[in-house]
């Protein structure tokens, strides 16, 4: 339990709760806020968050390829985080064309999918030897937890709200990941150190 509750292993709950959030706000809930938002047909939101989830695999298959040449992994999930908070906000904040809001979420999946790898190194980097399973099995309830979380958060905000604040909490959610995020690069430069 100590282990289990230890500063890394909570940020990187906290890190998939984060990262389900900031997602199903973008994967369950965007296309209604842009037909509410634009008017526009059904069909025509589905292809924009279509581009979001074409660019998601895209993302983790060339973060794959991209994390054994980064020694930082904390710094590019960060970076990741705030690409995506910027590319949310930016349809949260202007009336754009569907055309471009397709790009930024192309833009914002494949920044979603590129931080898979580099977040399995950095969970990896600070769980003692013999300890993998359990690690991962804790921290991969955050995925859980903000699957239960966002549907009712984001739907409550749909009813109540202007459909804008989807993507304004979206975005304000991938911010607040990155501050997870970098409290575990910390705790692996300390893991580091010790060996």
């Amino acid at each position: 339990m100590a282990l289990l509750f230890s500063t890394p292993v909570v940020m990187g709950l906290l890190f998939y709760v984060g990262i389900a959030m900031t997602s199903g706000g973008i994967k369950t809930f965007s296309a209604s806020a842009l037909h509410e938002l634009y008017q526009a047909p059904l069909g025509a939101a589905t292809a924009v968050l279509s581009a979001y989830l074409f660019g998601a695999p895209l993302g983790v298959l060339t973060g794959g390829f991209a994390v054994n040449r980064t020694a930082r992994h904390d710094l590019v999930a960060a970076g990741c985080f705030v690409c995506v908070a910027a590319c949310i906000f930016m349809v949260a904040a202007f009336d754009l064309p569907m055309l471009v809001i397709g790009l930024l979420f192309a833009i914002a999946g494949f920044c979603t999918g590129f931080v898979a790898p580099q977040r399995d190194m950095m969970i990896r980097s600070v769980t003692p030897h013999g300890e993998m399973g359990k690690v991962f099995a804790f921290v991969s309830t955050g995925f859980n937890i903000g699957g239960i979380v966002a549907p009712i958060f984001y739907g409550w905000l749909l009813d109540h709200s202007s459909p804008r604040n989807i993507f304004w909490a979206s975005g304000t959610l991938a911010l607040l990941t990155v501050a997870t995020v970098l409290v575990t690069g910390v705790e692996q430069r300390r893991c580091k150190a010790r060996i």
